[in-house]
C-alpha cells in the first residue's frame, strides 16, 4: 500500500498511510522502529469485574491507533466507527485527539516516526530483499485497492497530511538509498544507478503498480508488485 498507518516493524515502508497509512494507509502495513511514546489511557470494558475486584486495563493512544489502523477500509469513516474499531467512546477519541482531522494526522505522524531510520546491519542486498517481500503485497480485491488511493487522494487534499507524506517518503528514500549504496559497495548491485535515483525508482514502481492494479477487478492477479520490484533490483546486479 501505499502507507500504513499502522505498520510496525524495521521495513514497514508501506508507500503510503492506509494503502498505508497509509494508511493509510494504501498507499499505508504501518513498525517497532521508532514507536512513538505511550500517552493517555482509556478504560477498555471489562465484564464480570465488580467493584472489590482488579481495575479495568486501560489503552494507550497507540493502542488505540493500532485498533483504528487495522480496522479502516473506507476513506469515508466517522469517528463514531473509529471509536467502535478501537472499543472507546466517540467522546475518548475527540478528548485525545481533538477530532477526525486529529486522528489522521496522528496515525500519519507516527508512520513517518515508524519508519526506519537507517540499516539494521543485515547487508545492503538482504535488507533491500526484505523491504520489497514487506510492502509488495497487492490488495486481493478492487474495493480495498480503490479505498486506499480514496484515502490518499483524502491525505493529499490536506496541507499538513500531504506534509507528513512528503516527510515520509523522504524518509524510505534516504533509507533505501543508503542500501542500495551498501549493496554497491558489496559488489552485489554493480549495475544500480546512484543510490538516489535507485531508492526514487523502487518506490515510484511501488506506487505506481499500486494505483495500476486498482483498476482491475482482481489486482493481485494482474499486478505482481513484488514481481516488479524484484525485476528492477535483477537488473542492477
Amino acid at each position: 500500500m501505499f502507507r500504513d498507518r499502522g505498520a510496525r516493524g524495521p521495513c514497514a515502508a508501506g508507500a503510503i498511510p492506509a494503502l498505508a497509512h497509509g494508511s493509510s494507509s494504501a498507499l499505508r502495513h504501518r513498525s517497532d522502529v521508532g514507536s512513538t511514546p505511550k500517552m493517555a489511557v482509556d478504560k477498555v470494558p471489562q465484564f464480570g469485574f465488580t467493584n472489590s475486584m482488579a481495575r479495568p486495563r486501560q489503552l494507550t493512544d497507540d493502542e488505540i491507533l493500532d485498533r483504528v489502523a487495522s480496522g479502516l477500509s473506507s476513506p469515508s469513516w466517522s469517528l463514531n466507527e473509529a471509536a467502535r474499531l478501537a472499543g472507546v467512546h466517540a467522546a475518548t477519541l475527540i478528548k485525545r485527539f481533538g477530532s477526525r482531522q486529529g486522528v489522521l494526522t496522528a496515525l500519519s505522524r507516527r508512520w513517518v516516526e515508524n519508519l526506519p531510520d537507517g540499516p539494521t546491519g543485515q547487508g545492503g542486498l538482504v535488507e533491500l530483499l526484505a523491504w520489497v517481500a514487506q510492502v509488495a503485497t497487492t490488495p486481493e480485491d478492487r474495493g480495498s485497492a480503490v479505498a486506499g488511493i480514496a484515502m490518499l487522494m483524502e491525505d493529499l487534499k490536506d496541507a499538513e497530511l500531504s506534509r507528513l507524506l512528503a516527510m515520509g517518503w523522504g524518509k524510505q528514500a534516504t533509507y533505501l538509498a543508503v542500501l542500495v549504496a551498501q549493496a554497491r559497495k558489496a559488489r552485489d548491485l554493480q549495475r544500480a544507478p546512484a543510490p538516489e535515483v535507485a531508492a526514487q525508482l523502487l518506490l515510484d514502481v511501488q506506487l505506481g503498480a499500486t494505483v495500476r492494479a486498482a483498476a482491475h477487478a482482481s489486482p493481485r492477479a494482474s499486478v505482481d508488485r513484488h514481481a516488479l520490484l524484484l525485476a528492477l533490483i535483477e537488473g542492477w546486479r
